[in-house]
């Protein structure tokens, strides 16, 4: 039986054959090949999805929760480091297909492991199990800062009022950086409860914060993670995250961005800081006078 076969469509596979840690047999995939390869070739890449989740914790490893798809009951993981061609006469059934935001997910996961090692660490969220009221494994520095949500009413609205300031403050610093909503000053797990529509909400508005920017960004510049928080037995607690926002490197140094109502921040002994006009001015110089020293035009 012939399928017609999309991005991010997940299908019954058989994938019968392999050694070692190679995930094999009859099981959901996730087509990852571009419809160019779909329509046009018997061979299309696909990406395994394992409902063992216990030994899947890279960043290649893009978590589904418990009934988060339709199609898929069991809580999975989609192992992307074992990207795979395959003939398609192996798909033995269509179950549904994955929306942008998995996809994206999976995309991300799909070039970790073929860029160097400064790059795929820019392309990866935070590593690491966050367990309520419990204290986090590191510390606050020049990438990481973290949010905290205790004394607020309406945590979403603190991302919202916020997130454009942390926004330019990365772009503008050296290395990008890090912020996680949901810890607090001293380490400790608060999180943050969002059903569905809460999260897709905000997203939303994120998304639409961020395109007052100036100059505006790519969506894609920036990343969103929700991570999951679990109790002390290690149970996972339904709709708790810690929110992460998480802008790397900009390759455009020259560039000073600035909120919708034209101020400028940058990171500043590892605290996002509000600069001034004479630090505005600075800036500029500073990274003009680098830029064209790298090019040896001065």
């Amino acid at each position: 039986m012939m399928f017609e076969v999309n991005y991010g469509d997940v299908f019954i596979v058989n994938l019968s054959d392999g050694e070692g840690a190679e995930i094999t047999g009859v099981r959901p995939a996730v087509v990852v090949s571009n419809s160019f390869m779909n329509n046009n070739s018997d061979i299309i890449q696909v990406v395994p999805v394992n409902s063992n989740t216990t030994r899947w914790t890279l960043p290649t490893h893009i978590r589904i929760k418990e009934r988060e798809l339709e199609f898929i009951e069991k809580e999975s993981v989609i192992v992307t480091e074992q990207v795979r061609s395959i003939d398609k006469s192996r798909l033995k059934q269509k179950l549904g297909s994955l929306d942008k935001a998995i996809m994206d997910k999976v995309l991300i996961g799909l070039k970790i492991p073929l860029l160097p090692n400064e790059q795929a660490k820019q392309l990866s969220p935070i590593q690491g199990t966050f367990i309520l009221n419990k204290t986090v494994t590191f510390e606050e520095n020049y990438e990481y800062e973290f949010k905290d949500f205790s004394k607020s009413k309406n945590p979403s609205k603190t991302i919202i009022d916020t997130i454009e300031q942390y926004a330019s403050g990365f772009l503008n610093s050296e290395n990008g950086g890090r912020v996680l909503y949901g810890i607090s000053d001293n380490r400790v797990t608060i999180g943050l409860k969002l059903n569905y529509e809460q999260k897709d909400e905000l997203n939303r508005n994120i998304q639409a914060k961020l395109q007052t920017l100036k100059p505006s960004i790519d969506p894609t510049v920036y990343k969103i993670v929700y991570h999951d928080v679990f109790n002390e037995e290690m149970q996972l607690i339904s709709d708790m995250y810690v929110f992460e926002f998480y802008v790397p490197t900009y390759f455009d140094k020259t560039i000073m961005h600035f909120t919708h109502s034209g101020e400028a921040y940058a990171k500043i002994n590892g605290v996002n800081q509000k600069l001034d006009i004479l630090q505005v001015q600075d800036w500029i110089k500073r990274r003009v006078t680098e830029e064209l020293i790298s090019k040896k035009l001065i």
